[in-house]
């Protein structure tokens, strides 16, 4: 995307010093085949002119645009990765590894160790488990909460990754 964005503001560039000498604009567009023979008027000039300051400018535009929207890109590009990481590595980790005990959960021990191995923390509350993502954008870190059985799950629906793009 950088590289696409700095060729634009290039061409962009090269087209707006043409369009400041339409004469030579005109001779590399057009000009060639008439060596020799006459002088071009000031229409073909102008033509010119008109036509590489209209694409100097979109290029340049565009280019900066491109650059412009490429943090954008990174941070969703970013947010993605962390949501499959979620869905793949956290997810069924700890769905495999969280033991309840009634409505206490009954290994933290090994939830705990299991969040060491992977990179997150763990907050253990009655009845939940609570994941941070510590590299989460932003400051709402939580990626993942476990309810015991007997909480009422209806409005969490299955256990799920919270969405990154906040």
């Amino acid at each position: 995307m950088i590289v696409a964005a700095i060729f634009l503001i290039v061409i962009g560039v090269v087209a707006l010093f043409l369009s400041a000498r339409p004469r030579l604009a005109f001779f590399l567009d057009e000009g060639w085949k008439f060596r020799n023979k006459t002088e071009q008027s000031r229409t073909y000039e102008a033509v010119s002119f008109t036509k590489f300051l209209v694409l100097g400018v979109a290029a340049v535009v565009g280019g900066l645009v491109l650059l412009a929207m490429n943090a954008t890109f990174s941070r969703q590009d970013a947010a993605r990765a962390a949501f499959d990481r979620c869905q793949s590595e956290f997810l069924p980790q700890f769905t495999r590894t969280i033991r309840w005990d009634g409505g206490e959960l009954g290994n933290e021990d090994e939830v705990r160790s299991l969040a060491n191995r992977l990179g997150v923390k763990v907050v253990f509350a009655t009845g939940e488990v609570i994941v941070l993502d510590p590299k989460r954008h932003g400051d709402d870190k939580e990626v993942l909460r476990f309810l015991a059985a007997n909480h009422d799950q209806s409005w969490a629906g299955p256990f799920r990754c919270n969405d990154y793009d906040k």
